[in-house]
C-alpha cells in the first residue's frame, strides 16, 4: 500500500495531467474522491470470508489489526464472491461521534483526543478488540487492490463491483472527462466540506482507464496514475482565552525576575507567533536634507518613518519597521549610509503587520500586569541572528523552530524577511500521540519519545523490545517493538513537514529556499528529523550549528534571541526597556553578570 504524491494548487494539478497525457499519449478519464482524515487499512478476503486486516505501515508491512477490524459494523465478514480480493480503505470517526467520545472522556476526567485521526488510529490500535467495539469507529472503501479472478476496464467498475457487495465505497465519488471538471469538482468541496459529517483533508485524483494505470506504473513512493490535492489550510484565529490568567503567570516571572537583579522592571519586549503576521515588502527614495554635509541619521530616521505608509489592511495593525537594503544615488548598496555622501538614498524594509485583536489582547494582558510593551517581534525574525551561521545569515534560508505545542516558519532571502506562519503541531503532539496509541500515561510517553526518539523506521539498528509500565489496557506490562513506537513519530513528523511544505507551496516560496534550518526543544531529541525534512520538503535541512546556540540553555534561548535582536537594531531611537536601578556605580556590571548567569549553561 503506497503513498501518494502531493499537489496544492491548480497549476499542480494541470501539471500532473500533463505528465498522463505525456506517458499514455491518449485522453485520459479521472475519478475524484473525498481524501478522508482517518487511519488507511488494507483487508484480504478468500472464499467469501474475512481473512486478515492490517495498516499501511511502511508501504510493504502493516500491522495486524483483523481483530480490531472484525469489529467495525461497516466492514463485512462475509461476501458474495469467492474470489481471492484485496480491498483498501480509510477508518475514521465522524464529526458528531468524535465530540460524543471527547465529551464523555470529559465527564470521566479523561483526556480528551486531539482530532478524529488520532482518536480512530489509537481506537483500531488497542490491545483488547473490546475496547475497539465501543468507538463509533467506520470506513470507507476506496480501492480494490487486488483480484484474482475478477476483470475490470476501470476504476469507477471496482467501485460499483465493491458497492454491489456490500462495502461502503467512497462517497460522492466523480468521474471527469478532463483535468477542468477535475478542478471544478475539487473548488465546490473546498467551499463545501464543511458540510460533510466526517473530515476531510482534501481530494484524490485518479487515472480511471485501468490500463493506462497499468502503462504509467509506479515510483519507489507512490503510483504514477495519481495524486492527492491537499486543501489550503483554514485560517483560525486563535483568541486567548483567559487574560486575567495569564497576567497572574505574568506578574510571577516578572516578581521573580526582579527580585533576582534587583531593579523594577516598567516595560519589556514581546515576541509575536508568525500565524499573528503579516509582512509588507517596501520601499521610499529619501532626499538628503544637506547633500553636502553627508546623509544624517535623521534622514535615515525620516526615511524609515515614511516607509511604514502604507495602506494598513482591516484589521491589521503595524508592530514594527525592518530595513534591509539602503541604496545611494549612484547604486552603491551600504549597510549604514550615514556620512556618505549622496544627494538622495533608498530604503527597502519590511513592514510587519499583526492581527490588531490579538496585539490589543496582548495590551489588555500587560496592563494588568502593570508593563508597557516596547515592541513586539516575530520569533523567527528575533531567532535568526543566534540560530544561523554566519554563511546562512545571507543565503535563502527557512528557520523552522519547533517547539512543544507549536512549529513557527520563517523565510529568509538573504537579509530580507519574506515570510512567516505558525502551524499548531510540535514536541508535545509527538508525545500525545504516543500516548493515546500505545494506551499509556503521558509521563511514560514523553520518557519513550526521548529514549528512542527516531524520525525513520528505516533506520532502526535493532528492533528492541519495548515494556510499557503504564499501560491501561488489560495487559498492564504490554511489550511492543521499538519499530512500533517509531511508526508513531514518523507519521506525526511527516504531517509536520507534509503541512509546512504545502503552506510554502502556496505561497510561491518554495523555489527561493535553498537550505532549511530545524531548531526548537520539539525536535532535538527525534533522531534524523533532519533527514525526514528533506525526504519530504525535497530541500536540503540541517539541525541549528549557530555560533552561539549551544552556550543559551534551551528554554531560554528565544527570550535571549530577543535581547540580541533588539540590541542590534539599527538606527533605533530606543533599544532599551524601562527599569528603575539603584543607584550605584558596580549595578550594570552586576546586571551583566545576572544576565550571563541567566542565559548562559
Amino acid at each position: 500500500m503506497l503513498s501518494l504524491s502531493n499537489a496544492y494548487s491548480d497549476s499542480d494539478l494541470k501539471d500532473f495531467d500533463k505528465r498522463v497525457k505525456d506517458m499514455v499519449n491518449e485522453d485520459v478519464e479521472y475519478v475524484v474522491e473525498f481524501k478522508i482524515d482517518g487511519l488507511s487499512v488494507g483487508i484480504t478476503y478468500d472464499n467469501g470470508e474475512f481473512q486478515y486486516g492490517a495498516t499501511r505501515g511502511n508501504g510493504v508491512i502493516g500491522e495486524d489489526i483483523s481483530k480490531n477490524l472484525m469489529t467495525i459494523k461497516s466492514i463485512p465478514l462475509k461476501i458474495n464472491d469467492n474470489d481471492e480480493i484485496v480491498v483498501r480503505g480509510e477508518v475514521y470517526i465522524s464529526k458528531e461521534d468524535f465530540k460524543k467520545v471527547n465529551e464523555q472522556q470529559e465527564e470521566q476526567e479523561l483526556q480528551v483526543f486531539a482530532n478524529p485521526r488520532n482518536l480512530a488510529a489509537g481506537s483500531l490500535r488497542q490491545l483488547d478488540p473490546k475496547l475497539t467495539a465501543k468507538r463509533p469507529l467506520d470506513i470507507f472503501i476506496f480501492n480494490l487492490e487486488y483480484s484474482q479472478n475478477n476483470q475490470f476496464k476501470s476504476h469507477s467498475e471496482t467501485l460499483e463491483f465493491l458497492n454491489g457487495l456490500g462495502f461502503s465505497v467512497s462517497p460522492n465519488y466523480k468521474v471527469c472527462k478532463n483535468i477542468d471538471e477535475v478542478i471544478e469538482h475539487i473548488e465546490y468541496w473546498t467551499e463545501n466540506r464543511d458540510k460533510l459529517a466526517f473530515e476531510i483533508d482534501g481530494m484524490v485524483i485518479k487515472v480511471n482507464n485501468l490500463k493506462q494505470r497499468e502503462a504509467m506504473g509506479y515510483t519507489a513512493k507512490s503510483p504514477r496514475w495519481a495524486i492527492a490535492y491537499k486543501f489550503p489550510a483554514e485560517k483560525k484565529k486563535t483568541k486567548i482565552i483567559d487574560e486575567d490568567e495569564i497576567a497572574n503567570a505574568i506578574v510571577k516571572s516578572i516578581q521573580d525576575a526582579e527580585r533576582e537583579a534587583e531593579i523594577k522592571i516598567n516595560s519589556a519586549y514581546l515576541t509575536i507567533a508568525g500565524k499573528y503576521v503579516t509582512i509588507v515588502q517596501n520601499s521610499i527614495t529619501k532626499d538628503v536634507k544637506d547633500k553636502y554635509s553627508g546623509i544624517s541619521i535623521r534622514d535615515v530616521q525620516t526615511a524609515i518613518m515614511q516607509v511604514k505608509d502604507i495602506e494598513i489592511p482591516e484589521g491589521e495593525t503595524l508592530i514594527d519597521i525592518v530595513p534591509d537594503k539602503i541604496t545611494l544615488e549612484n547604486g552603491t548598496v551600504v549597510s549604514d549610509p550615514v556620512g556618505n555622501l549622496s544627494s538622495s538614498f533608498t530604503i527597502s524594509a519590511q513592514v510587519i503587520l499583526a492581527e490588531r485583536d490579538y496585539v490589543r489582547q496582548l495590551n489588555n494582558i500587560f496592563r494588568k500586569v502593570g508593563l508597557e510593551i516596547d515592541g513586539i517581534v516575530p520569533i523567527t525574525l528575533a531567532e535568526r541572528n543566534l540560530i544561523l551561521d554566519k554563511n546562512e545569515l545571507h543565503d535563502n534560508i527557512m528557520l523552522l523552530d519547533i517547539g512543544a505545542g507549536n512549529t513557527d516558519i520563517g523565510v529568509f532571502e538573504g537579509t530580507t524577511f519574506l515570510y512567516t506562519n505558525s502551524i499548531p503541531l510540535g514536541g508535545d503532539n509527538i508525545t500525545n500521540d504516543i500516548a493515546l496509541v500505545l494506551n499509556i500515561s503521558e509521563e511514560e510517553a514523553d520518557k519513550l519519545k526521548r529514549q528512542y526518539g527516531l524520525a525513520l523506521k528505516s533506520f532502526i539498528d535493532n528492533d528492541n523490545d519495548i515494556i510499557l509500565n503504564t499501560c491501561k489496557d488489560n495487559n498492564k506490562n504490554k511489550i511492543i517493538k521499538s519499530s512500533e513506537l517509531i511508526e508513531i513519530i514518523e507519521a506525526r513528523i511527516e504531517e509536520m513537514f507534509s503541512i509546512i511544505n504545502k503552506d510554502i507551496t502556496n505561497q510561491g516560496l518554495k523555489q527561493k529556499i535553498n537550505n532549511v534550518v530545524l531548531t526548537g526543544q520539539g525536535i532535538v531529541n527525534i533522531n534524523k528529523s533532519d533527514v525526514a525534512g528533506k525526504i519530504n520538503l525535497n530541500i536540503p535541512v540541517k539541525i541549528s550549528t549557530g555560533r552561539a546556540i549551544s552556550t543559551v540553555k534551551p528554554i531560554y534561548r528565544t527570550s535571549y534571541a530577543l535581547v540580541r535582536y533588539i540590541a542590534a537594531r539599527p538606527f533605533a531611537k530606543t533599544v532599551s526597556s524601562s527599569i528603575d536601578t539603584q543607584n550605584n556605580e558596580s549595578f550594570m556590571k552586576n546586571i551583566w553578570e545576572r544576565i550571563k548567569e541567566f542565559f548562559y549553561s
